[in-house]
């Protein structure tokens, strides 16, 4: 995300320009790009594309133009825009992982909903539905009556373990599923982000950027 703050605008077309570049270091030579910074001596003057701070500080700028120079600072305009790395986006999404966690909840807390019905699950889950109904009754019916419902909880315990061992298998591929795809939401983070330095970008990209903002015309300061 850049906020381009110019004055005059037609020095947005420009603002890749204040850059140079730099040997550092001993031994084998490494390349270090230095931006130039806005400054208030710069700033009657040029131009320039700084981060996401919203222009915010050219305003204590200004005021040190002012009382410092006794001059009146020009009039700027603060535009945002995004520009994205050319990099892949993994198309695993937050609602992805919601759904599957749901999923993977559900088929441990209701192991029923998830098993065909044959010989070896189905009196399992019929018994887990007579215990479901008979915890339900006592809570209408005898809420005080605490030894009967700890009684059918301790059962409904047993019946949802013998369940899980059922289901085990499914669970644990799915849980593979859902660490596949928050790795992913991960790395769709970092391919997507919008705090990059300007250096990364192809100069295509940013002339493109550059050239879709309005003309100063556009702006009434």
């Amino acid at each position: 995300c850049a906020s381009v703050v110019a004055q005059p605008f037609g020095a947005l077309r420009e603002f890749v320009g204040p850059l140079r570049v730099e040997s550092c270091g001993i031994g084998q030579p490494q390349q270090r790009i230095y931006r130039r910074p806005r400054s208030a001596y710069h700033a009657p003057e040029l131009g320039e594309a700084h981060g996401i701070g919203g222009a915010l500080y050219d305003q204590v700028t200004d005021q040190v133009i002012q009382e410092f120079f006794h001059l009146e600072p020009p009039s700027y305009g603060c535009v945002s825009a995004t520009v994205r790395l050319d990099l892949p986006v993994p198309a695993a999404t937050l609602d992805d992982r919601r759904r599957m966690r749901r999923e993977l909840r559900d088929m441990h807390w209701n192991g029923q909903r998830f098993l065909p019905k044959e010989p070896d699950t189905a009196e399992w889950i019929r018994k887990k539905l007579v215990l479901v109904n008979l915890a339900e009754q006592l809570r209408r019916e005898r809420p005080f009556d605490h030894a009967a419902r700890a009684s059918a909880f301790r059962e409904l315990r047993v019946v949802q373990e013998e369940l899980r061992r059922f289901t085990a298998e499914a669970q644990e591929r799915l849980r593979i599923k859902v660490t596949a795809v928050e790795e992913q939401l991960v790395n769709r983070a970092i391919a997507t982000g919008r705090e990059y330095f300007v250096g990364l970008f192809a100069r295509e990209q940013l002339d493109r950027l550059c050239q879709a903002l309005p003309d100063e015309t556009a702006f009434r300061v």
